[in-house]
């Protein structure tokens, strides 16, 4: 039996979490499909456009890389260290004895590679070596001069530090080394009284530019090691130094090269798949969304289309006192058609009785059916259970009738949208879900085959280069490798599509305004649609009209479970995974650029979120216009409106007077049986009321179950 994974509101069915780097390049990879018609400049012969994305996403790389291996990494502890290797640096004396000592012995500070003192090369060892050395060549008649001596202790040195810093992580290296760096410059520039509290003002953000800069000028060709000692004046230049530096920038450079070639190859494929070249309109191309799970496209509505539907989405847009304002948004939200307002409300709304549905020819319109059923409603719809977190209200879906060829017909109506007076404006919806098909398909597979996007990298490095216990908190993991490509569709076992189908989808219609006096959205909530009352699996957006704004971001994240690494330390978790001690056990995976045109289709596993985005002109006002898709899980089905009569008072009103009209009653008779038979119904501020209930509930539910979840948070074991 056909089942799709649905929400996902705990971590025992959350998503297994991946490491950081994958799904920075996964984003990374979607930050240039989201880019309308990338492939006209990513497969230009000149590829000067190519190369700056790649730049810009390498930079990217490596401050995300820097950034989330500082976080846990404690700073004081990393610097005591070095304190520490100072031969005879009293580390439990008082201040002045301390200041006597670095008066005395410590000009400058040296790099050291990270091993414990005892493993370490001490400088008294290396000339102790030499003296032992150079006696026992006397003795064996001077097979060996002086200088050959210190030559080949200085290789040895050298092997010894390259074959040690295997099991070291590149990037945390070159941090290392260089907040050394900035210690021993913050001593050059300091008074000598301000030594021994130095280690207060230290922080990672110096260190984090400079190896960012660095390894972008060596990649740039702007910097190599005979150029490195001016470029950095406190840098550690010591023969055997200089060759660990650079036995980590040779490996950072391996991964960012892995990194780029991947992204390369996978856009690559999607171009050669799509048969896409630097002429391409892509008309009809619809394209690997910007994170996994995710489809979208920018040329599915066809212009005459789009025409009409802007006109007749227009007719809503009524005068600025009846606008239906999204409670909570400050006059910013629009709301269109929502599914909240005359929502059903369990214990309150009827339906028709289950045995006389489908009783009517799929053929008769929309009109007739709403008409015909209007005043059957004889069912209260219950509560499925009395569980506090059940809903107490449901969003009403309409039937979607799909055929073989894809081909849509909208077989009952829209709450909130009169198909008597927005005939036309149904067309055009229907048109406009028959494009979507194919990328519901595309989704639905992805869920139906239970997949959760499971990791393409290689993790052998990573498991390889785990530390003994003793070692927790004091290294990076080395970081996994990357796939050659990345492939971004997967065979699916059991392809499913929703042609040859009836559906249940939630249809909204809303809009953002900006203007001069209120210029900036605040940005949404994480949030998922719906709850178990709707069972609603995926989502569909066209962004019909983006005018005047600034880049407008859809966020996504997911819910993860724990690693198997769950007993490692701070450090590890949050340096490969970005999984925080008590905090969410959530993974950020990417963001949707809204532009005009897009239609993007991404499964109800995922939260996501409207980032803030302003007018672009402040002096003018700009719109953000959206219609959306709720699908509703094709395998069950819950009350519609092919079940549930209208409940809006004004729809029945127009409907029962013209049948009393033509039965000649009083005008007392009339009121009292039109009383009686919209009775059933809501009038808007009833409608209001329950809408204002539905929205605390499901933010409180958010709330709860996503910010305040305890269950939710990443806690590590103390061994």
């Amino acid at each position: 039996m056909v089942s799709f994974r649905g929400r996902v509101l705990a971590e025992e069915d959350g998503y297994y979490p991946r490491a950081l780097v994958e799904l920075n390049l996964r984003a990374s990879i979607g930050a240039i499909l989201s880019k309308p018609q990338w492939w006209r400049k990513w497969l230009s012969e000149d590829g000067v456009v190519r190369e700056r994305w790649l730049r810009e996403l390498e930079e990217q790389t490596i401050g995300m890389l820097l950034a989330d291996m500082s976080e846990y990494w404690d700073m004081e502890d990393r610097i005591g260290v070095a304190f520490e290797k100072m031969d005879e640096f009293p580390v439990d004396g008082p201040d002045d004895e301390k200041l006597q000592f670095i008066r005395d012995k410590c000009a400058t500070l040296k790099y050291e590679v990270q091993f414990h003192p005892e493993d370490e090369f001490s400088e008294d060892e290396e000339d102790d070596d030499d003296d032992d050395g150079e006696e026992e060549e006397e003795e064996e008649g001077g097979r060996e001069s002086k200088q050959e001596c210190r030559e080949r202790k200085q290789a040895a040195k050298i092997k010894w530090i390259l074959e040690t810093n295997e099991k070291f992580e590149p990037f945390g290296q070159l941090l290392w080394y260089f907040t050394l760096a900035e210690l021993t410059r913050q001593i050059k520039t300091r008074p000598v009284s301000d030594w021994p509290t130095v280690l207060e003002t230290i922080t990672w953000q110096p260190s984090i530019e400079l190896a960012k800069e660095l390894l972008m000028k060596i990649r740039a060709s702007r910097l190599d090691k005979s150029t490195f000692n001016t470029w950095c004046p406190e840098a550690d230049t010591r023969p055997f130094i200089m060759e660990a530096l650079w036995f980590h920038i040779d490996k950072a450079m391996e991964h960012l090269n892995a990194l780029r070639n991947c992204i390369i190859r996978t856009l690559d494929e999607v171009a050669r798949t799509a048969k896409l070249t630097a002429a391409s309109t892509g008309e009809g191309f619809i394209s690997p969304g910007p994170v996994d799970e995710t489809w979208m496209s920018d040329s599915l509505i066809p212009s005459d289309l789009k025409t009409a539907f802007v006109s007749q989405v227009a007719v809503l847009e009524v005068p600025e006192e009846k606008k239906d304002w999204h409670p909570g948004s400050d006059n910013q939200v629009l709301d269109l058609v929502h599914p909240s307002l005359y929502c059903c409300v369990f214990g309150k709304t009827k339906r028709v009785p289950s045995t006389g549905r489908g009783s009517d020819s799929v053929e008769i319109g929309v009109v007739e059916r709403m008409e015909r059923f209007a005043f059957k409603g004889t069912e209260v719809i219950l509560k499925g259970s009395d569980n506090y977190w059940d809903d107490d209200y449901q969003w009403i879906p309409s039937d979607f009738a799909v055929d073989e060829n894809g081909r849509v017909k909208i077989q009952s109506y829209i709450n909130n949208l009169h198909p008597a007076d927005h005939s036309g404006l149904y067309d055009s919806i229907a048109s406009v879900f028959e494009r979507f098909v194919p990328l519901f398909d595309r989704v639905l597979s992805y869920l139906v085959n239970k997949y959760s996007s499971s990791s393409q990298f290689d993790y052998s490095s990573v498991k390889d280069s785990y530390w003994s216990m003793d070692d927790f908190g004091s290294h990076p993991p080395h970081l996994p490798n990357a796939p050659e490509r990345y492939v971004l569709e997967p065979d699916y076992a059991m392809p499913y599509s929703i042609k040859g189908t009836t559906i249940q989808v939630i249809v909204k219609i809303a809009e953002i305004h900006l203007t001069p006096e209120k210029p900036q959205y605040p940005g949404g909530s994480w949030h998922i649609e719906g709850s178990d009352s709707e069972n609603i699996v995926a989502t569909g957006l066209y962004y019909f009209g983006c005018d005047n704004i600034t880049e407008s971001k859809l966020s996504f994240r997911v819910i993860v479970q724990e690693p198997d690494e769950v007993d490692k330390d701070t450090l590890s978790m949050a340096a490969m995974y970005g999984l925080r001690r008590d905090e969410m056990l959530v993974q950020s995976l990417g963001a949707a650029t809204a532009i005009e045109d897009r239609c993007l289709v991404f499964p109800n596993t995922l939260q996501h979120k409207v980032e803030p985005f302003e007018l672009a002109d402040p002096t003018k006002p700009g719109v953000r216009k959206i219609l959306a898709f709720f699908l509703v899980d094709p395998t069950k089905t819950i009350p519609s409106t092919s079940v549930i009569p209208p409940q809006q008072e004004e729809w029945l009103q127009r409907l029962v007077a013209p049948m009393l009209e033509a039965k000649g009653l009083p005008v007392a008779a009339m009121e009292e049986q039109l009383t009686h038979l919209v009775s059933d119904g809501m009038t808007l501020e009833e409608a209001k009321r329950f809408r204002r209930e539905l929205m605390d509930k499901r933010r409180e539910y958010n709330r709860c179950n996503f910010e305040g979840n305890s269950k939710l948070r990443f806690s590590l074991c103390e061994h």
